[in-house]
């Protein structure tokens, strides 16, 4: 058994609104997919979100659980 996960990488489309907060729940607007916030990269605009459920959609908006920050992947 690994006891390492992959994260998946997004970058934004466009900007933020708030920070999202480390292992918090990310939910997709359109696509209902969710995932763990882990980083986010400010040189890149890139941002590791570990998979949960569902598969997140290019254009949507992702909320952030605890902090409800968004952006659009």
């Amino acid at each position: 058994m690994s006891l390492f996960t992959t994260s998946t990488s997004y970058k934004y489309l466009s900007h933020t609104l708030g920070s999202f907060t480390v292992d918090e729940t990310l939910t997709g607007g359109s696509s209902g997919a969710t995932g763990t916030f882990k980083a986010f990269n400010t040189n890149t605009n890139i941002v590791n979100i570990y998979p949960g459920t569902g598969t997140f959609t290019a254009g949507e908006t992702i909320t952030g659980g605890s902090s409800s920050a968004t952006a659009v992947i």
